[in-house]
């Protein structure tokens, strides 16, 4: 992942290879990196892998020269993982905030408000089978929920840059957006499944949408397992069609791209 900032700072999270593993770490470049000698400059370290603690995911709030990393907790005598704590950071590896959440698995797809007063992810929720789309209070630590399906479920959430709406994949398949003032939920397009291919099919192929700077254009990227030909045994038998649904919010006007596959879309 890749932040540029109006104050000219470049922030990036780096997988680092380890001799036990992988690891990640936020890093930041100051102003003063050369461009035309592709000279680094100035290299902070601003998060990193610690005893007990593990990098996941970050999000950058560029306008308040802020960062949300996110680490995941592991207790160290027992080796297993015991919850997930947001950080807030600034440029300078300072922490102004922590918030520990320990009724979470699986946290990812981070999404921070222009004001980082808010932050959206996907989770699976613990102890009564659903995943879904999740806000954290980055000043209180108080969690609720945004949206939510079945356990398991993947979504794929993306926060509109003026902090009112929420587009998401979920399965790969239907292309959704919530509105955060109302809390309506809007379905825009799926795409039909194959029902031999689903029987066998391992992985949900989802991804986040990605949004235009005045959050008035949304693009979702879809998929859809079918099967080659014949009986599917396996994933292996299996092919994958790619489409991407381009969504002007203003005018409900929806392109699916490529036209040749337009049939296998359902659009609402």
């Amino acid at each position: 992942q890749l932040w540029v900032c109006p104050g000219g700072e470049l922030l990036y999270l780096m997988c680092i290879l380890k001799r036990e593993g992988r690891g990640l770490r936020l890093l930041c470049l100051g102003k003063e990196f050369d461009w035309t000698r592709r000279r680094l400059g100035e290299e902070r370290i601003l998060a990193r892998d610690q005893p007990g603690r593990r990098l996941t995911h970050a999000a950058v709030a560029s306008e308040k020269r802020r960062a949300v990393a996110l680490f995941q907790l592991k207790d160290v005598v027992r080796d297993v993982y015991v919850g997930w704590e947001f950080e807030v950071l600034d440029f300078n590896s300072h922490v102004l905030a922590r918030h520990t959440v320990q009724r979470l698995a699986n946290v990812y797809y981070l999404n921070v408000t222009r004001d980082l007063k808010k932050c959206y992810f996907r989770a699976d929720e613990l102890g009564v089978e659903r995943s879904g789309i999740y806000e954290i209070d980055l000043d209180s630590g108080e969690v609720r929920s945004v949206y939510t399906t079945k356990s398991g479920g993947s979504i794929a959430p993306s926060l509109s840059p003026d902090g009112r709406r929420i587009a998401f994949v979920e399965g790969g398949r239907n292309a959704c957006i919530i509105d955060l003032d109302t809390q309506r939920v809007l379905r825009l397009i799926a795409i039909k499944p194959d029902p031999k291919a689903e029987k066998v099919r391992k992985g949900s192929y989802t991804y986040p949408p990605t949004w235009s700077r005045d959050s008035k254009l949304v693009v979702f990227p879809l998929a859809l397992a079918r099967v080659r030909g014949g009986e599917a045994r396996a994933p292996e038998d299996l092919e994958l069609l790619y489409f991407t649904a381009v969504i002007h919010l203003p005018s409900r006007q929806i392109l699916l791209l490529p036209k040749r596959y337009a049939r296998c879309a359902v659009r609402y």
